[in-house]
């Protein structure tokens, strides 16, 4: 799990490319632009989308490493809900080096102690706790709450209102849904879905 603090650079005025052009895509863009970034397009492997504007924005191309190369100097991040594919993309691009940037909204709350991983995405409202570790390329929804000592594993997602206990651990690619409930030091093993609204208060080694 490769995780930094919270925030780790200055990132205001910081050119940024958002991978991926859907719903998820449009909170991002948001977000980076509350914090000062200049947002200069998205990529997306929808060939129909590439010149056109999105949300303001241009669609420059496909995901892809030439167009990523041809960037020099500019952040990434990637906006696309799914575990696999995000996983599937810095995998990629590990080759170039891709420059991942961590955001973090402006009016989420995280703890000076908590860890989060690189070109991980944390939504407003979010409350992370002292000393969570929150892995690489993970998405934490609007409102969710990661208490005190939980550790996130890589590519994983926290929907939106989902809460867990302190102590919860949860594994690489699994997604805790919309509402979704972990009770404190439960364990969650990779590739789990807790489905939207779901109540988890043992430990997970397969979907719920």
């Amino acid at each position: 799990m490769n995780t930094q603090q919270h925030q780790p650079l200055n990132i205001s005025n910081q050119r940024l490319l958002i991978l991926g052009a859907g719903g998820h895509a449009k909170c991002v863009a948001e977000l980076a632009q509350s914090l000062g970034m200049q947002v200069i397009g998205f990529l997306d492997d929808q060939q129909a989308n590439w010149g056109k504007p999105f949300f303001g924005l241009p669609v420059l191309g496909g995901i892809n490493v030439e167009t990523v190369r041809a960037s020099d100097q500019t952040g990434l991040v990637i906006a696309i809900g799914n575990n696999r594919i995000r996983q599937a993309i810095v995998e990629k691009f590990a080759p170039i080096g891709a420059n991942w940037l961590t955001l973090c909204h402006p009016h989420a709350i995280i703890s000076p102690s908590a860890q989060i991983g690189v070109g991980t995405v944390v939504m407003a409202g979010a409350i992370i706790g002292a000393e969570a570790q929150i892995g690489a390329h993970v998405i934490i929804g609007s409102g969710a709450i990661v208490e005190h000592e939980c550790v996130i594993g890589d590519y994983a997602h926290i929907a939106s209102g989902a809460r867990l206990g302190g102590g919860v651990q949860i594994g690489t690619r699994t997604i805790v849904d919309t509402g979704g409930i972990v009770k404190r030091l439960v364990r969650i093993a990779d590739d789990v879905v807790v489905q939207t609204g779901a109540v988890v208060a043992d430990h997970l080694v397969k979907d719920s």
